[in-house]
């Protein structure tokens, strides 16, 4: 514990020292210092022009070409002031003579140092940027789309959301390089990855997944709010021409494109498993001749239930119970259990108790499918019919957290 407390101040003690305002107040006191300085010793044979280029410096490193200039100013004030207000000190003379210098490196040593380190603090921005985003299409790149993915995992898993990804392509692009060239084909590739981040949520994000490939990632969106959002793009791109200052004048260039929608958490749980749906349905897309949308239904990440989870069951019409010897797997969606019942119901009625809570409210439930194992034993999948969703939102919170 102590060990944290003193990295936490450790921090905060290295945040005030390269804080802007603590760096301006260091060169402010550095001037009233020499300035105090000068006074008492009442002479001009007291150099303290060296330090006066050292503030300057770091005037100019710290705030840049305008602090520099400022810096150098505000250091030639205070020498041209201390020159005329004091006629009589010593060698007064003498610092007249080479006050052109003087001045001429105050403002050099600003200039130059200023120069240099918004240069510096410029490629560092750049690097910095290329770290996180193609070049090309501006988006995020491959590394960072993903490591968005699992942070929008864990926030979701956290605070009950869903959220849908999509991962869309360009269709014939190879034919766009092979005909008009790859310099075309970049400028369509960010042309197309401009209309669809002008169609996006500020909180919504797109990476460039790879080649003509893009990674769409909408936060608190189901599949269908997923649909209206590609459909908007689609009828945004429809009504663009791509133009390249590579083709002649008067041609231009109309794209379509395929995509996949997959959500979490009822398509899966996890940033690979999510991507490679997407990915599956993606190419689904493609094989059924492109220019559409595929979402993917294979529901439910099934988990196993965690003993504290009762469920009951009985029928729609006669009420009568049905027997779980046990039960399989659960998701937010539906269930598998074991029962000795060959009940004809095709629906039925649904009860959750959770630890330490009272039974909910029924809920309708439909069976899926329905197979006999040995010894009399049926295996049945259902799937959640109207399940309130406050009821969805506990068991949700309750799968994961057994999950985890």
């Amino acid at each position: 514990m102590k060990r944290v407390r003193f990295i936490s101040l450790q921090e905060k003690l290295s945040r005030i020292i390269f804080s802007r305002y603590f760096r301006l107040g260091l060169i402010v006191s550095g001037f009233i210092c020499l300035v105090l300085l000068r006074q008492s010793s009442k002479t001009f044979g007291v150099s303290l022009g060296y330090i006066y280029i050292i503030l300057i410096s770091l005037s100019g490193m710290w705030f840049g070409l305008r602090g520099g200039i400022i810096s150098a100013l505000f250091a030639a004030a205070i020498f041209l002031i201390e020159v005329e207000l004091y006629l009589f000190w010593p060698a007064r003379d003498l610092v007249l003579k080479g006050s052109l210098f003087r001045l001429a490196v105050y403002f050099l040593s600003g200039i130059i140092l200023g120069y240099v380190s918004e240069l510096q603090n410029k490629l560092s921005q750049e690097i910095k940027y290329l770290a996180y985003h193609d070049k090309l299409t501006g988006c995020v790149n491959y590394t960072w789309i993903v490591e968005f993915l699992e942070k929008e995992i864990a926030r979701s898993r956290r605070f009950i959301k869903e959220f849908s990804i999509i991962l869309i392509d360009i269709d014939h692009f190879k034919s766009i390089n092979d005909t008009y060239g790859h310099l075309v084909g970049n400028d369509a590739l960010a042309a197309f990855a401009n209309v669809i981040k002008a169609n996006l949520r500020n909180m919504d994000i797109v990476g460039r997944y790879g080649g003509e490939e893009f990674l769409i990632i909408l936060p608190e969106l189901g599949s269908n709010a997923a649909l209206e959002v590609l459909e908007r793009i689609r009828s945004k791109l429809s009504e663009a021409r791509i133009t390249s200052r590579h083709l002649r004048e008067g041609i231009g260039i109309s794209l379509q494109f395929s995509a996949g929608v997959a959500s979490f958490p009822y398509n899966a749980n996890n940033a690979n498993d999510l991507i490679k749906l997407a990915d599956d349905v993606l190419y689904q897309a493609k094989q059924k001749g492109r220019g559409r949308v595929i979402v993917e239904l294979r529901r439910c990440v099934r988990l196993k239930p965690h003993k504290g989870l009762g469920v009951e069951l009985s029928g729609l019409v006669d009420k009568g119970k049905i027997k779980i010897i046990r039960l399989e797997n659960i998701s937010e969606r539906g269930m598998s259990f074991l029962s000795l019942h060959d009940f004809p119901d095709k629906e039925l009625l649904c009860r959750f108790s959770l630890p330490g809570q009272e039974l909910t409210s029924e809920f309708t439930c439909r069976v899926a499918h329905k197979s006999r194992l040995e010894r009399g034993v049926y295996r049945v999948g259902i799937y959640f019919v109207d399940l309130p969703a406050p009821i969805r939102g506990t068991l949700f919170h309750f799968i994961h957290q057994a999950e985890n």
